[in-house]
């Protein structure tokens, strides 16, 4: 895996973090009764799985480059 793999996955997590930021503030500030709360909470999930699937991946290329 090069280096600019490595940084291109980085900054992935990096946007995703940032998503996963937004995405938590809109759903838990507003209340359980907004019709938009599932949308949100589903939105953050899927948000919350896309940083584990890339921090997964770096974990596994930094673990090559050992």
């Amino acid at each position: 895996m090069t280096k600019l793999n490595m940084d291109f996955l980085l900054k992935a997590i990096e946007q995703k973090d940032k998503e996963l930021k937004q995405a938590e503030k809109e759903a838990f500030s507003s209340e359980i009764t907004d019709p938009k709360f599932k949308e949100q909470y589903n939105k953050l999930e899927k948000i919350r799985q896309e940083v584990m699937d890339l921090n997964l991946q770096v974990s596994n290329l930094s673990s090559l480059r050992i």
